[in-house]
């Protein structure tokens, strides 16, 4: 566990650093659908969206990793939420991405979020580790959905449902 990191709530005004962060897992081309980040704008739009919630890992004053989850909009769906989040790759298997899943957790249940669902590439074994970790369950598969830079990858669709009383 590493507490020289803080894990707090992301604002508008972190997301240039956000974007660096982002930037630099997507250009590893490994583990996030999109190989560089959104812009800084698009990144403070989504950012200050209601149905949105993004936490930051900050250590010595650099964001290392981020975590959100985006509230389905469509009726019936409401429900639902969509995470994503990654850490840069000299802070992993440190624990960073653990309390960022939690924080996504716990933000989900207060805005009674019921279902987290994400996706993840098979060959990502860590993260696949951490989710089942925290109650998330594969519940699907895209077989061979991703082929980038010669490398075929199936998607993993995988879930996590709040246990509640109906």
């Amino acid at each position: 566990m590493v507490s020289d990191v803080t894990i707090r709530r992301c604002g508008i005004e972190d997301a240039a650093h956000v974007r660096a962060c982002i930037d630099s897992v997507a250009r590893e081309r490994r583990f996030l659908a999109m190989v560089e980040a959104p812009s800084v704008e698009e990144i403070s739009a989504f950012i200050a969206q209601p149905d949105v919630v993004q936490v930051v890992a900050v250590g010595t004053d650099v964001i290392v990793g981020w975590a959100d989850v985006r509230r389905m909009q469509t009726p019936g769906l409401r429900h639902r939420g969509a995470v994503g989040m990654g850490v840069l790759t000299g802070h992993r298997r440190r624990g960073i991405g653990s309390r960022l899943l939690t924080a996504i957790i716990e933000a989900a249940d207060a805005m009674d979020i019921q279902r987290l669902e994400l996706q993840v590439f098979r060959s990502n074994g860590p993260a696949l580790h951490l989710y089942e970790t925290h109650g998330f369950r594969v519940e699907g598969e895209l077989p061979k959905a991703r082929i980038l830079d010669d490398v075929v990858d199936d998607i993993l669709l995988m879930c996590r449902q709040r246990d509640r009383a109906v």
